[in-house]
């Protein structure tokens, strides 16, 4: 488990060329993993009860997700538990080995961790799946990220 800060801010569609050359031009390729392909499956309870959590802005919030980098499928997949009390950040990652059949059908997650952690969270089961590409850039102690070509797919 790590604890850090997170900010987000929505960038005007006229601001995102200028953006991208800036942080390009400065800081290109400062951050080991540079760029890359995330795509995640969130979980959620049968009552909803993340969305929930979000949607009503309460303190703390929990987010449940399998995620996979640079869509690699068969491997480099983490379980990952996200917990945000204010803008305050704990996230707990696991290293995932199963794989996740018929991407990007949902539906057919399966997982022990996430059985074990649906007996915990009322019945956990896959509600959307997110792709998008990321840009990481390190600006002196902080991680600049830029997200990009933003795919779902919500569960039928």
């Amino acid at each position: 488990m790590y604890q850090y800060y997170e900010y987000k801010y929505l960038v005007d569609m006229r601001d995102i060329e200028s953006l991208k050359n800036i942080l390009e031009a400065l800081y290109g390729g400062s951050d080991p993993y540079s760029s890359g392909w995330v795509s995640s499956v969130y979980f959620d309870s049968l009552d909803r009860r993340s969305i929930q959590e979000c949607a009503d802005g309460q303190e703390i919030k929990r987010k449940f997700r399998i995620r996979a980098y640079d869509l690699n499928l068969e491997s480099n997949l983490h379980l990952q538990i996200k917990e945000k009390n204010l803008s305050a950040i704990k996230k707990y990652k696991y290293k995932h080995n199963g794989v996740i059949d018929r991407w990007p059908d949902i539906g057919q997650v399966e997982d022990s961790a996430i059985a074990s952690l649906s007996a915990q969270y009322c019945n956990l089961e896959p509600i959307i799946r997110i792709d998008y590409k990321r840009h990481r850039y390190k600006v002196f102690d902080y991680r600049v990220t830029f997200d990009e070509s933003i795919r779902f797919f919500a569960k039928g």
